[in-house]
């Protein structure tokens, strides 16, 4: 890295997973009274309204046909499957526990740049790398009566963040990242349509509130963090990543009345720690630039 970081890149970073961790919130606070898969429906779906005039006021590329719709709709698949596993999971683990688990999509990522996208990676980073997961596996808190399911399930939602991730590379070159986001949220909707076929459930007033805000909070994130990625290489980016951790903590805290044990928090901190030595170490893009996350 030569020069001063850019500043507005890494302001737009931090503002945008900090919205995004505030969106992971609020879905769990709906979980505790509608349906999950209603939840992630009426997500993507206000976020495809927000962001069809979006796109057509910013777009750099026509909106039809989409590039290369095969890896469209399995990024849309993993935007799902994503959504589900995490919000399964964080129904019931303390919502910093559930985002400092999530954060094992780094490691992860850096494995599938090895196996997937054949990327060179240094043997020092294999070192971040394990190191990391170990401080997953301290606030997934593994004992003799085996790791709990909720913890699994937000595992499970790294495992898919790290193939949409992928997937963002993969399309990177051909798609603009505007209209990738775009159908990302038009198709995740299709997908989960099908729990409305169960029937609407009862909202109450103060849901709708929610629903509404989780929508415009989604697409304001989504934006904010296409934009950082526009103004800033990825390389320089990485590291801030961990902004929503620490945006989880302090909202967990005001708004489940939650906080870290000492054992989650020494996870938190290995977890970060070793995010940011693999960042420093790689040096390079394993995130895409300009990709836009779940």
């Amino acid at each position: 890295m030569s020069g001063p970081l850019p500043l507005s890149g890494i302001l737009f970073l931090i503002f945008g997973l900090s919205l995004a961790a505030l969106s992971g919130a609020q879905m769990k606070l709906l979980a505790g009274t509608l349906p999950v898969l209603f939840i992630i429906w009426a997500r993507f779906a206000g976020y495809f309204v927000i962001m069809v005039p979006v796109a057509l006021v910013m777009r750099k590329s026509r909106l039809w046909p989409p590039a290369n719709p095969g890896l469209q709709v399995l990024r849309a698949g993993c935007l799902c499957g994503g959504t589900l596993c995490f919000l399964m999971g964080a129904r019931t683990l303390p919502f910093a526990d559930a985002i400092a688990i999530l954060y094992a999509y780094p490691f992860l990522l850096t494995v599938a740049a090895r196996l997937v996208l054949g990327e060179r990676v240094r043997p020092v980073v294999w070192g971040g790398v394990a190191t990391g997961f170990i401080g997953v596996l301290i606030v997934m808190r593994p004992g003799f009566d085996g790791i709990g399911t909720d913890a699994l399930w937000v595992f499970g939602a790294a495992l898919s963040v790290t193939g949409l991730l992928v997937v963002n590379r993969m399309l990177g070159p051909v798609a603009n990242p505007m209209i990738t986001s775009l159908y990302g949220a038009g198709l995740a909707t299709l997908l989960t349509a099908p729990a409305l076929l169960a029937g609407l459930p009862h909202v109450e007033i103060w849901s709708y509130a929610i629903l509404a805000s989780l929508a415009v909070t989604a697409a304001v994130s989504q934006t904010a963090i296409i934009v950082a990625f526009a103004r800033a290489p990825a390389s320089d980016l990485a590291v801030f990543t961990y902004a929503e951790i620490v945006a989880a903590v302090a909202i967990g805290w005001a708004m489940f009345g939650t906080w870290p044990d000492a054992s989650a928090w020494a996870g938190i901190v290995l977890i970060a720690a070793s995010g940011v030595f693999v960042a420093r170490a790689i040096r390079g893009p394993i995130v895409p630039r300009r990709a836009p996350r779940i």
